[in-house]
């Protein structure tokens, strides 16, 4: 794990939590969504197209969501080994 995996998660978390891009977000889904709805019942081609555009959007979320969780990770890694190496010059003088 590295300090770019720690900050590539930093920078998805300000994005994923910043109110413009949750505005924007929502608003994508919502138009797929509603457009869903307004689409012909028997017109099947038109509706695999929306829940294909609904599945991009999730994995764009999800993508999102794991860099957070990686550099969550990263920085618990790194944090152990600073702990480690001060063990290490404690126990060794």
């Amino acid at each position: 794990m590295s300090l770019e995996e720690i900050k590539r998660g930093d920078d998805a978390k300000q994005l994923i939590e910043n109110y413009l891009f949750k505005g924007a977000f929502k608003a994508v889904e919502d138009g797929i969504v509603q457009s869903m709805k307004q689409s012909a019942m028997g017109d099947e081609k038109t509706h695999n197209r929306f829940v294909i555009a609904l599945q991009l959007l999730n994995q764009i979320e999800r993508s999102l969501i794991t860099h957070i969780e990686t550099g969550r990770m990263a920085a618990i890694q790194a944090n152990n080994e600073t702990m480690g190496q001060k063990l290490k010059r404690v126990v060794n003088g």
